[in-house]
């Protein structure tokens, strides 16, 4: 017993508490199922682990080239896309674990990274509880749901999971620089770097600016800068087996399509008030309920203090700040703030002025920087408090956090049955039935050569044996050949007896890539290309030849793997010295911690509680709608659209739909649609913003799957939530325009409802245009002309009036254009000022423009300007220093 007493009393329960954090999350996933979950990107990565693993089989570490990917093409996936954990997995799949196990296995494993990261970062900042505070600000962000539950990018998850790991190795470096403490910070950079290409692009110039955040803060010492600037260069070496070859072979593929269109930076803004609004329930009755996307109002309102109290004077703020805490607390907030603005649609013209950097594809991905920089103002903002009330604020902030994110949590999507045996053969019966060629959802990584991609002769069934081998294309063999295949000498290879009584050319069924090599009879032989699917062909001449074809890599690609060899070897010797230096005496000044181990033993057990009714406790806050009374539509609405033979089809029950916007703005749309019959498949939904005359569109948004479901699955019991993005057009007048929704098909056949538009929306844009002309005149206090532009030639006149709204007219009005010729009128162009903006519909503080183009007399020697009411004819009365006649203004045509 005294033994189990010490080895308790050694524990850090705190330490223990912020694992159980993560219990409840893993519950959520189905692991326990052994099924995929239902997200967009869970099976891409199932495959992607079976890459990873047919390369392991065959001795092959890192998986450049895959074989049997794209239709049996090959792919070269691992090259491109970092396949950290893939290869990690590949070796539990050899062991024999089953492959969906291994991804659900990974995923859990992802889910601890995030509290004890976060709690490894936090204890550099400040005391246990502020640790775990700040543990279960990162773990629990709403954000972090929708990663998981919804996109289910297992690499970025992870990726993300390791960011704190890399800071707190960093801040290590820096506060206590040990050779073991730079290689452990180096292999912690280096596995965020390979297990995910894009987290590390956005990372990399964080912690590159972290190194000398943490140089510059630490406590004195000779190596304070250089150990963690040591540490990123290291880590840039070991990581090089993956970013050295994808830097300089990049534009061997078409990385450059996977910007574009849905896929580009300026379609995947989001609103502000999204990322700062509140967390609202997922509704029962909604097929795909909107998840909320934000980092979670208690960590933006800790982080919010913590610069705060970051920014105030040691004097005024009343705390004992280190210069380290106010470092981290100032730089996380800057981070946050950037990073928030980066994601809304007003930062486009910075993400224009970095093309490279629009290779993020979803400026959202930087949610990951977001939530790891506000463990500073979680951790530090506790470690504030008086020691004997941080237990009870730290329960009452947990309460907070996980509260807050409830809402977030449920896991909505069904999961997905695989396959019970699966082998590389099952990937290409998924590209066939999905169409994501390559375990990719575009086709990024097709080599550049192949300007069309071939879709023939998949052969899953050829890779059902885990065999690492290619295939010659059968139909460019003459019918007198014979060709038999075997493993080759080399790995990744195929060798082939050709018997060939005449000269033809071999083209095999492989894209080519640089790194592959072909021999005919043991001699190198040029590759060609084909046209158009970029595949390698060979000269074979008549008679029996063996001929061995196998991907031998690139020089840069060989670099690189020498290079993280070496900085393995340099790591390991690193490890040794540490291990066999003499030790340091330990800092004297640093007290011994509180005891926290009732907190922490107290916390754990209430989170385990927490875990095991997990699922019942996220149902309590799912919202209990109807199909056709939605829980959380925020404009209800009831409009029903029909077939041409007046058979009530589809009903929108629901609209979220904003009141104003300014032109160029991106604004977000959202319909509730509600199936009343079992539809067939192929109707879609457009949403336009028009004039009221619907003679012009200023946006337009057109889904061709609405709300991700095709309209046959759309269920008679459920709505769907269908998202659309509207670009405004940065010369869209200050109109109050309609919204305008359209469900239609590509057969020409259209719903119809008793009015197209389900909404208005006002275009504000208060700047106003400088005219040619300058005149002031005020009618009825009402109008202000600031002036005009007219030009004239042979037969017309073009007049542009420039105007202020000083009031909003009660009624509509008329602008009268009277063309005189002495004391005779010669002509009239009365018109509404604007036809598609009625004065009653005018807002003060506006400022109007419109052009009119009339015939002149000509006789005519002046024009006379001014206003009337439509509903009487009475002329609003003008007062200006400029030559008025009969309430007008006077232009002269002369």
């Amino acid at each position: 017993m005294n033994v189990l007493r010490r080895l308790a009393a050694r524990i850090d329960w705190v330490f223990v508490a912020a694992i159980a954090l993560a219990f409840a999350v893993i519950l959520l996933t189905p692991l326990m199922s052994g099924q995929l979950p239902g997200t967009s990107d869970a099976v891409l990565h199932l495959h992607r682990l079976i890459s990873a693993t047919l390369n392991l089989r065959e001795g092959i570490l890192w998986p450049r080239w895959s074989p049997n990917l794209h239709f049996g093409f090959g792919y070269p996936l691992g090259n491109f896309y970092a396949p950290g954990w893939h290869i990690v997995g590949a070796f539990l799949v050899i062991a024999g674990m089953p492959a969906v196990t291994t991804v659900l296995i990974m995923q859990a494993v992802g889910i601890l990274l995030y509290p004890v990261g976060g709690y490894l970062f936090g204890r550099q900042l400040a005391g246990r509880p502020g640790a775990l505070l700040g543990a279960a600000i990162f773990l629990y962000a709403p954000f972090r749901f929708y990663e998981l539950f919804e996109q289910g990018n297992i690499s970025q998850f992870i990726a993300m999971g390791l960011m704190p790991w890399v800071l707190w190795a960093f801040a290590r470096c820096a506060l206590k620089p040990r050779l073991s403490r730079v290689a452990t910070a180096a292999l912690l950079l280096a596995a965020l770097v390979v297990t995910h290409n894009l987290t590390a692009v956005e990372f990399i110039p964080l912690i590159a600016l972290y190194a000398l955040l943490v140089g510059w803060a630490a406590t004195p010492h000779r190596y304070r800068l250089i150990a963690p600037l040591a540490a990123l260069g290291l880590g840039l070496v070991l990581s090089a087996v993956y970013w050295l070859p994808v830097v300089i072979e990049v534009k061997d593929v078409r990385v450059q399509e996977a910007a574009t269109g849905l896929y580009g930076i300026q379609s995947n803004f989001t609103p502000i008030t999204e990322l700062l609004g509140p967390n609202r329930t997922m509704d029962r009755a909604a097929l795909n309920p909107p998840r909320p996307f934000d980092a979670g109002q208690p960590g933006l309102i800790l982080a919010a203090i913590g610069l705060i109290v970051g920014v105030l004077p040691q004097s005024q703020s009343k705390s004992k700040l280190s210069r380290w805490q106010r470092a981290h607390l100032i730089g996380g907030a800057v981070v946050i703030i950037g990073g928030l603005y980066l994601m809304t649609y007003q930062s486009l013209w910075l993400w224009q002025l970095i093309p490279p950097a629009q290779v993020i594809q979803f400026p959202w991905r930087l949610m990951g920087l977001i939530t790891v920089c506000m463990i500073p103002g979680a951790a530090i903002s506790l470690d504030l408090l008086p020691k004997k009330w941080q237990p009870y604020a730290v329960i009452a902030g947990l309460l907070v956090i996980i509260g807050s994110a409830l809402p977030a949590m449920p896991p909505i999507a069904p999961n997905v049955p695989e396959p019970a045996v699966i082998t590389p053969g099952t990937s290409i019966r998924y590209e066939a039935v999905s169409g994501n060629l390559g375990a990719v959802s575009t086709y990024e990584y097709t080599p550049r050569w192949s300007t069309q991609r071939p879709l023939f002769d998949a052969c899953p069934e050829c890779y059902d044996s885990w065999g690492w081998f290619i295939r010659v294309n059968q139909t460019s063999l003459p019918k007198d050949v014979k060709v038999d295949s075997s493993h080759g000498i080399h790995r990744s290879g195929t060798q082939f007896q050709i018997d060939a009584p005449n000269a033809f050319n071999l083209e095999f069924h492989q894209f080519y890539f640089p790194g592959w090599k072909v021999t005919v009879d043991g001699a190198d032989t040029p590759i060609s290309i084909t046209n158009p699917y970029g595949l390698m062909a060979v000269p074979i001449p008549a008679g029996t030849h063996t001929v061995e074809a196998w991907y031998d890599g690139t020089l840069e690609q060989h670099i690189g793997d020498i290079l993280a060899l070496l900085g393995l070897g340099l790591c390991l010797v690193m490890f040794a010295i540490s291990r066999f230096a003499k030790s340091e005496p330990a800092d004297s000044s640093e007290k011994s911690p509180p005891d926290f181990r009732r907190l922490g033993g107290g916390v754990t057990v209430g989170l385990l509680i927490f875990a095991i009714f997990i699922n019942p406790i996220t149902e309590l806050f799912r919202g209990h709608g109807t199909a056709s009374q939605p829980a959380n539509a925020p404009m209800p609405i009831h409009k029903v659209y029909a077939d041409a033979q007046g058979t009530p089809l589809v009903e929108l029950v629901g609209m979220d739909v904003p009141r104003t916007a300014q032109p160029g703005a991106r604004v977000s749309v959202q319909l509730y649609l509600h199936a009343l019959q079992k539809l067939d498949a192929g109707w879609r939904v457009a949403v336009k913003l028009q004039d009221s005359l619907h003679t012009t569109d200023w946006a337009n948004s057109d889904n061709v799957v609405p709300g991700g479901y095709s309209s046959a699955d759309w269920p008679l019991d459920q709505y769907i939530v269908d998202t659309h993005l509207l670009t405004i057009g940065t010369d869209a007048p200050p109109y109050l325009d309609d919204v305008i929704v359209q469900i239609y098909n590509d057969a020409g056949a259209q719903l119809k409802s008793d009015s197209p538009t389900i909404a208005q929306l006002r275009l504000t844009n208060n700047q106003c245009d400088a005219p040619a002309t300058s005149a002031t005149v005020h009618y009825a206090n009402l109008i202000t002309l600031n002036g005009y532009t007219m030009n004239r030639d042979a037969n017309h006149v073009t007049l542009d009036l420039y105007w202020h709204v000083d009031a909003a007219p009660p009624t509509d009005d008329a602008v009268f254009i009277h063309l005189m010729a002495g004391n005779t009128m010669a002509s009239t162009a009365d018109t509404s000022p604007i036809a598609a903006y009625p004065s009653h519909e005018w807002q003060a503080g506006q400022c109007l423009h419109n052009r009119y183009v009339f015939d002149a007399p000509s006789n005519a020697d002046r024009v006379l300007i001014g206003f009337y009411g439509r509903d009487n004819g009475t002329r609003l009365p003008a007062t200006s220093n400029l030559p008025l006649e009969s309430d007008g203004l006077i232009i002269s045509l002369r």
